[in-house]
């Protein structure tokens, strides 16, 4: 197992040092943000039109920026700290807050977190994967009203989370390779989901409450780009995984996207960047969602009835907001 956590966690000290600006290096139009930013100098965060592509907007000004979470009206970003340490207890994570237009409302609405990743939303509470802890806080108050150790697993990467129905969550622990079932009412309680498989890295998770089934993809494992997206059939007494397409990589995050389509993000290169990918499921094709190569790709939030792509870049500290038309992609 320690074998597996120190390949994994090298993966991402290197992405960091080789993409590690100077303190001096600043780009115009990024946001500058110290320890004592107050909530209206975050209110400024800049945004200008990306570079790379014909995104709408880039929001920069975060700190390793890696999942986006709604409640339908303001969306959250969690922020995994200034340096790209993902298993570190040093408590400079934070979540975002922002409003439908991508306009940054409180850059630290939630703070002193270690290194928060994956998240979900869930009967008014945002519940984060945070190193080896899941905590949840009330969206209207901001209080804690939940926190579950899963250290005694030895997990230091606890990644995604997807709800699965009115009560419970799924979160998934790269380093180990397991995914655990969250209780959330009450004090909240947890247990192994038990499937029946190898999944390398299990990265991001995605819920079909459809079919059920969980959808998830892989980071790879001991430093190997062989991540794949794998399926679950709930309704089976023993839960078994199966591939669902041969691509392989780095992937992180997914979303099922009106039964036709699985978006996904693979970081592909730690040099020369990742892409967000798009499978389409009738016709088992693969193919870039979007022709642009980012650095970091992670876990993005596609709205299905405006077609808007919330895409945070971790290792360029941005958050793209842009319209992707998922049937005039394989058309171009």
């Amino acid at each position: 197992m320690l074998n597996k956590i120190s390949s994994l966690l090298l993966l991402f000290l290197l992405f960091a040092c080789k993409n590690e600006k100077p303190k001096t290096d600043i780009v115009e139009s990024d946001v500058v943000v110290d320890e004592d930013t107050t909530m209206e100098k975050a209110a400024r965060a800049d945004i200008k039109s990306y570079h790379k592509s014909n995104s709408q907007k880039v929001i920069t000004g975060f700190h390793s920026p890696e999942s986006v979470a709604t409640d339908g009206e303001f969306y959250y970003v969690s922020n995994v700290g200034r340096e790209l340490m993902p298993s570190e207890k040093d408590g400079d994570g934070f979540i975002s807050k922002l409003n439908a237009n991508g306009e940054v409302l409180e850059l630290k609405w939630i703070e002193g977190l270690d290194a928060p990743k994956g998240m979900a939303i869930l009967n008014g509470a945002i519940y984060t994967a945070d190193v080896d802890k899941v905590r949840g806080y009330d969206i209207a108050s901001q209080k804690k009203i939940l926190e579950l150790d899963f250290s005694r697993y030895g997990t230091v990467f606890l990644n995604d989370l997807t709800v699965k129905d009115n009560q419970y969550l799924l979160v998934s622990a790269t380093d180990i390779g397991y995914v655990f079932e969250i209780d959330s009412y009450g004090e909240g309680s947890y247990d192994i989901f038990e499937i029946y498989g190898d999944m390398t890295g299990v990265n991001g998770l995605h819920y079909d409450a459809k079919r059920n089934r969980l959808l998830m993809c892989g980071f790879g494992i001991e430093g190997e780009a062989v991540g794949v997206i794998m399926e679950a059939d709930l309704n089976q007494e023993n839960i078994k995984q199966a591939q669902l397409m041969a691509y392989q990589g780095y992937l992180d995050g997914l979303q099922l996207v009106n039964d036709k389509y699985i978006l996904f993000s693979d970081w592909k290169d730690f040099e020369k960047g990742g892409q967000l990918m798009i499978y389409d499921v009738e016709n088992k094709i693969t193919q870039p969602a979007l022709k642009d190569t980012m650095l970091g790709p992670a876990d993005f939030y596609y709205v299905e009835k405006s077609g808007m792509l919330w895409l945070p870049v971790m290792g360029e500290n941005e958050l793209i907001i842009t319209h992707l038309e998922l049937d005039e992609v394989f058309t171009k």
